[in-house]
């Protein structure tokens, strides 16, 4: 989308402005997205967004940090395991299945479907 105010890009989304604003604040620091104060406009740079939005498609860094939130799911249980041994069941994991099939799915789509861009 072009650049839009933390209230525009709050409903667009369908999130609370305020958290959205705050996380773009944020984002702005971390130097992801730029802020243009003269009009209040967040924009996310082409240069960022060719590798953080599903627009990416197997380029999308942003989906591998999903894992990253399976992996604190099971934290407690990783650690007992290093402590007394075993491991961690399959089932633990309750959407790596889903978390799996969107990251193969953005490969081998990009790779084997004909989208008519080249």
């Amino acid at each position: 989308m072009p650049a839009a105010s933390s209230a525009r890009i709050a409903e667009v989304a369908g999130h609370d402005e305020r958290y959205v604003r705050e996380w773009l604040g944020g984002m702005t620091v971390g130097g992801f997205v730029e802020y243009a104060p003269e009009d209040g406009g967040y924009r996310l740079p082409d240069e960022h967004a060719a590798a953080l939005t599903k627009a990416a498609g197997p380029d999308n860094m942003a989906a591998l940090f999903q894992y990253l939130g399976m992996m604190g799911d099971v934290e407690d249980e990783v650690l007992a395991a290093f402590r007394g041994g075993g491991g961690v069941p399959y089932a633990s994991y309750p959407h790596f299945q889903d978390v799996q099939a969107e990251e193969t799915a953005r490969v081998y789509d990009a790779a084997l479907v004909d989208t008519g861009c080249s």
